[in-house]
């Protein structure tokens, strides 16, 4: 006689069926990427400055020229060529009126911050193709182009560390 052993039962729900791991696919060959948008308010060239309340001070007012489309914008440290400031900003605008609304948009950012110009005046004899703002340790000139090119600032302080340039 056959003996008979008990089988135990198959239960009806199966477990569920691990995920296997995909294929490897091989990778495509890669696209050229798009050209990613440059943002404005980001400095060309910086170097270290001296004095670093300064630099920070200078590079808003720069950054806030350059949103309002001052251009040409340059950071340079002059605290070893002049004993009256350590920073300078130099803008460039297309008009008088261009000016006017750089320097407004200066003065306006740094206010937000709690900032005032200790002096603001009209350049060289009242002239309106130029404004200066004093910050005491940060001095900004926003000129109309052809003034700026005529005063030459930069090439007066040639020797001076360029800490930013915004284009």
């Amino acid at each position: 006689m056959i003996k008979k052993t008990a089988v135990p039962k198959k239960n009806k729900k199966a477990a569920p069926a691990r995920a296997s791991k995909p294929a490897k696919r091989p990778l495509p060959a890669k696209a050229a990427k798009p050209a990613k948008a440059v943002k404005a308010a980001k400095p060309v060239k910086a170097a270290k400055p001296a004095n670093t309340a300064a630099s920070r001070l200078a590079l808003l007012a720069a950054e806030a020229a350059f949103d309002k489309k001052g251009f040409d914008v340059i950071v340079i440290d002059v605290s070893e060529q002049s004993p009256v400031t350590d920073m300078m900003v130099i803008a460039s605008a297309r008009s008088t009126t261009h000016m006017r609304a750089v320097s407004d948009a200066v003065e306006k950012e740094l206010a937000l911050k709690g900032i005032k110009a200790t002096h603001r005046d009209r350049g060289i004899g009242g002239d309106t193709d130029w404004m200066l703002l004093d910050y005491f340790d940060v001095m900004v000139h926003v000129f109309v182009n052809e003034v700026r090119a005529h005063y030459e600032l930069e090439r007066l302080y040639k020797d001076a560390k360029v800490i930013a340039q915004f284009h």
